[in-house]
């Protein structure tokens, strides 16, 4: 069951990273704040936004490219919507190639036209999958990398200066018991002793992290394996509510409506047609 805290990458050794085009819609955040193990390149090319990484902000526009390091906690809003390209490359790549895959190593953004010519050149081959596509792609990632390192040790982008604490790691181990928990009754003041922590000290330091209410980020969780339900079985909208720990239907009909912008039934009947 994947949820939204650590996301699931498929990704091989033959070919270590994946592509897709992707948008955010004003006013819903998707899958909330989540992370994984892989390096996360987002190339901007409409609307406005921001990105959080571990927390800190960072304002995007189109022509914008953000660097997400391996196992930082990220998540993105807008008021306008976004859409963007998203390549997602193993870690272990960035090192074979010579590469410093360390945050450390890493810009959290940067503006370079170039950039912007190779994404087009990598989404038109992962589109058509033509003939040896797949070598295509890595000699562009190479190429992307490379700009993104020769650029960095100009000073061309933005350096992020993150630090990362004993709270970032503190909030995964809250997902993973929230994502164990996803179909019970789960009380704020009981998620909080579980961890040591008073209820105003952990809703504040979740927040903190996250950019979200502990509340909100649990709904929505529970909303996006909802989803997930919805769009690959025939189970009953009531027994999938159920299911995502929604004491009634008509509850998980509202707060569905407000996390992904329609209801249940219609997300079913898209999947269906």
């Amino acid at each position: 069951m994947n949820l939204s805290y650590y996301e699931t990458i498929e990704i091989t050794e033959e070919f270590p990273m994946t592509f897709h085009e992707d948008q955010l819609l004003p006013g819903y955040l998707d899958i909330g704040p989540h992370w994984h193990e892989h390096i996360e390149l987002l190339y901007f090319k409409k609307g406005k936004g921001r990105v959080f990484i571990d927390s800190e902000p960072y304002e995007v526009e189109p022509g914008d490219l953000v660097v997400i390091p391996s196992s930082a906690i990220h998540s993105f809003d807008t008021k306008d919507g976004l859409y963007y390209d998203c390549l997602i490359v193993d870690w272990r790549y960035f090192r074979e190639k010579g590469f410093d895959a360390t945050e450390n190593g890493l810009p959290s953004k940067m503006v370079n036209e170039d950039v912007g010519q190779v994404f087009d050149l990598l989404r038109r081959e992962m589109a058509n999958r033509a003939d040896q596509y797949q070598n295509a792609a890595q000699g562009l990632v190479l190429y992307l990398l490379s700009l993104i390192y020769r650029h960095y040790g100009q000073g061309t982008v933005v350096a992020g200066g993150r630090s990362r604490s004993g709270k970032f790691n503190t909030i995964k181990e809250v997902m993973r018991y929230l994502k164990a928990h996803i179909a019970d009754e789960v009380r704020i003041e009981d998620v909080a002793a579980h961890f040591g922590f008073s209820k105003y000290y952990f809703c504040r330091l979740f927040r903190e992290v996250t950019g979200v209410t502990a509340v909100s980020y649990l709904n929505r969780a529970r909303c996006v394996e909802a989803r997930r339900l919805l769009r690959t079985t025939d189970a009953p909208i009531a027994r999938i509510a159920e299911r995502c720990g929604f004491e009634n239907a008509a509850y998980f009909a509202k707060t569905y409506q407000r996390m992904m912008g329609c209801r249940p039934r219609d997300d079913r009947k898209k999947t269906l047609s």
